[in-house]
């Protein structure tokens, strides 16, 4: 799963602080680190990020594997 995350207000659409901090939520728990290339995962605090994913407002095409053997066998969604 793939996320991108933007939280510059533009002028229709101002950022929610409570999903700022839901994304801080997220990033923290991963337990990132500059010189460490590795984690030691407990809990991703993934489930509060989710709830403000807009799964009604999304676009769905069928694809493939983008590595061998390339099965057409993937459901994409993407949403807004």
């Amino acid at each position: 799963m793939g996320i991108i995350f933007d939280t510059k207000a533009t002028h229709y659409d101002a950022v929610n602080p409570e999903v700022i901090n839901a994304i801080d939520e997220f990033f923290e728990s991963l337990l990132l680190t500059q010189s460490d290339k590795t984690t030691n995962l407990k809990e991703v605090k993934l489930a509060n990020l989710m709830k403000y994913a807009d799964m009604n407002n999304r676009w769905s095409y069928k694809g493939s594997l983008t590595t061998p053997p390339c099965s057409k066998t993937v459901y994409f969604n993407v949403m807004r």
